[in-house]
């Protein structure tokens, strides 16, 4: 009985040892991020984010909304998932629906950041852009495409 419990004691160390060596490396592994600043929210504003992935990967990708002075109004991680040759579509006004004061819908300009491994969402894999239509999605008035900065770790 001894040599039982020896062996599935020496199995579970062998298991956590795995654990913490995969959990390490995905820590460790190289995060690539894109900016899109200068969008705006409120009643006549209705921002999104549009990522298509051009490879067989599936990116996950963290969301980070950022006011004029810095302050985070959202952060949400695994905002987004990609599957391979899809597109993604981040709506903002309703991740901005109580980022306000007391709770209510952000009004204002603000920046929008995504992040995600650096081995799936980058500049040369990924077509990322924000649109900023104005008035509303169904019926806008207008609209601009604006594309991210994109940091790309490199080694």
């Amino acid at each position: 009985m001894n040599k039982s419990l020896a062996l599935v004691a020496a199995g579970a160390l062998v298991a956590a040892a795995a654990f913490g060596i995969h959990a390490s490396a995905r820590a460790q592994s190289a995060v690539a991020t894109a900016y899109f600043g200068g969008l705006q929210n409120g009643p006549a504003f209705a921002p999104r984010i549009f990522v298509f992935n051009t490879t067989a990967a599936t990116p996950t990708l963290d969301l980070v909304l950022r006011a004029p002075d810095g302050t985070v109004l959202v952060t949400r991680n695994a905002a987004m998932t990609v599957q391979p040759y899809a597109t993604g579509i981040l709506d903002l006004t309703a991740e901005l629906a109580h980022a306000g004061a007391k709770s209510k819908p952000y009004k204002g300009v603000f920046t929008a950041v995504l992040s995600g491994d650096a081995a799936a969402f980058t500049d040369t894999t990924c077509v990322a852009h924000a649109v900023q239509y104005f008035g509303s999605v169904k019926s806008p008035r207008g609209a601009c495409v604006i594309r991210p900065l994109f940091v790309v770790p490199t080694n």
